[in-house]
């Protein structure tokens, strides 16, 4: 009797065991399915512990994958791979390719993709294989899969990225091409409309950018659509037409002050500037005043001069406390100041020591800068220091010389420089 209760016992435990697993996975399924993930990763990191089961492993890959821990996925991916030998599978091949993307071993990851791909239809993975290839520039290869997501998706970043395909091969009539298209039925984001209505200019397309973005305003006229149909009309210097479009709508001030700057309207770019400096309290504005107003008296006297001389080191004072307290490092704008204020004391000869350590600094920003480094030889010049400036001027090359009045004039005065 006790025997045949035995017997019945150890066949029932096991059935009870599997019942206990198989609802193990139940409850694991039915967690997933209600996206609770820690969850269900508990209970089959649970069911692997106790079973061993690889299939386990799989299953807390993805789980881990879904989760963004990258790292615990690629090693449940890797050791349900190289126990079961199934290199196929397709959510853990994902997982490592991932992988090989991050780490930066793209050739891997292309590898590992063009495998998963022959399996499995997918628009995203087009859009991943196709970027790698862009980034390994084979071309052909990115421009096929590309073409394809862009079908599917109609992604702007998609055709960022066949554009420069094209833009790579030469291909400017295509990039036209490819935009004129995308405008006939789609509209774009603040980002790609700017850079649209750049590449128009940049191929000299100035006419089909108004067609499409002057129609667009006028079927929704509102600030946003104002704003790229003023772009279109400053590139076509079409400036009365901009500037009626100004006045109908509240722009940002900066706006205006590059509408007056296109229109060489000095003067009144120099009272916007000043207005936005009182505005804004920032020093950049302040100094761009001064400049302006010097540019807008062709004939400057004394008087005007010191009070652009006085703006202009007052902004650069305040720009410097301004970087101070925003922990910002001086930009080519500084470095622009500092030229133009130096300049003006050596030509001027108003302070040519203090002109040429100005000078030095704008040099120190932009060490390239052609106008920077003349400014330099001529502050040499203008001290009577003929090896400096003629070692100065030397780093100019000599092709861009002929290419401006200003460098002309300077290169051959400094060349005959003998004291």
């Amino acid at each position: 009797m006790i025997k045949n209760i035995l017997r019945i016992f150890l066949i029932i435990i096991p059935l009870f065991a599997e019942i206990d697993e198989d609802l193990q996975i139940f409850l694991g399924a039915d967690a997933l399915s209600n996206a609770e993930f820690k969850k269900a990763r508990g209970i089959y990191a649970d069911l692997y512990e106790k079973t061993k089961n690889i299939y386990y492993a799989r299953e807390l890959a993805i789980i881990d994958a879904g989760n963004g821990d990258l790292g615990s996925a690629l090693q449940f991916a890797l050791l349900y791979q190289n126990t079961t030998k199934d290199t196929k599978d397709l959510p853990t091949s994902k997982i490592i390719a991932d992988s090989y993307i991050k780490k930066g071993e793209i050739q891997k990851a292309i590898i590992l993709l063009e495998s998963i791909i022959q399996q499995e239809e997918s628009p995203m993975l087009d859009n991943i294989l196709g970027t790698l290839y862009l980034n390994q520039k084979q071309l052909h290869k990115a421009l096929v899969l590309l073409e394809k997501y862009y079908e599917f998706s109609n992604d702007e970043e998609a055709l960022k990225k066949i554009l420069a395909i094209h833009f790579t091969r030469n291909e400017n009539h295509k990039v036209v091409e490819r935009l004129q298209k995308f405008f006939e039925n789609n509209w774009c984001s603040d980002d790609f409309c700017s850079k649209s209505i750049e590449i128009f200019k940049q191929f000299d397309k100035n006419d089909i950018a108004n067609k499409i973005f002057k129609k667009h305003y006028e079927e929704n006229p509102n600030i946003k659509n104002a704003k790229y149909y003023l772009q279109v009309l400053m590139n076509q210097e079409k400036f009365d037409k901009a500037e009626e479009i100004v006045k109908l709508y509240p722009f940002d001030d900066v706006l205006l002050l590059d509408l007056f700057v296109a229109q060489n309207k000095f003067k009144e770019a120099s009272e916007q500037a000043r207005k936005i400096y009182k505005q804004k309290n920032e020093a950049k504005f302040l100094a761009w005043s001064a400049i302006y107003y010097y540019q807008y008296h062709t004939n400057i006297n004394k008087e005007d001069l010191q009070k652009v001389i006085n703006d202009l080191n007052q902004a650069i004072e305040y720009r410097k406390v301004q970087r101070e307290i925003n922990r910002e490092n001086a930009n080519n704008e500084d470095a622009y100041f500092y030229n133009f204020l130096g300049y003006m004391l050596v030509e001027y000869n108003l302070d040519i020591m203090r002109g040429i350590e100005l000078i030095k600094n704008a040099l120190e920003i932009a060490p390239n800068a052609i106008a920077y480094i003349d400014s330099l030889a001529w502050g040499y010049y203008k001290l009577g220091d003929c090896s400096q400036a003629q070692n100065t001027f030397s780093n100019i090359p000599r092709e861009q010389v002929g290419q401006d009045k200003e460098l002309k004039k300077h290169f051959e005065l400094i060349k005959k420089c003998y004291r």
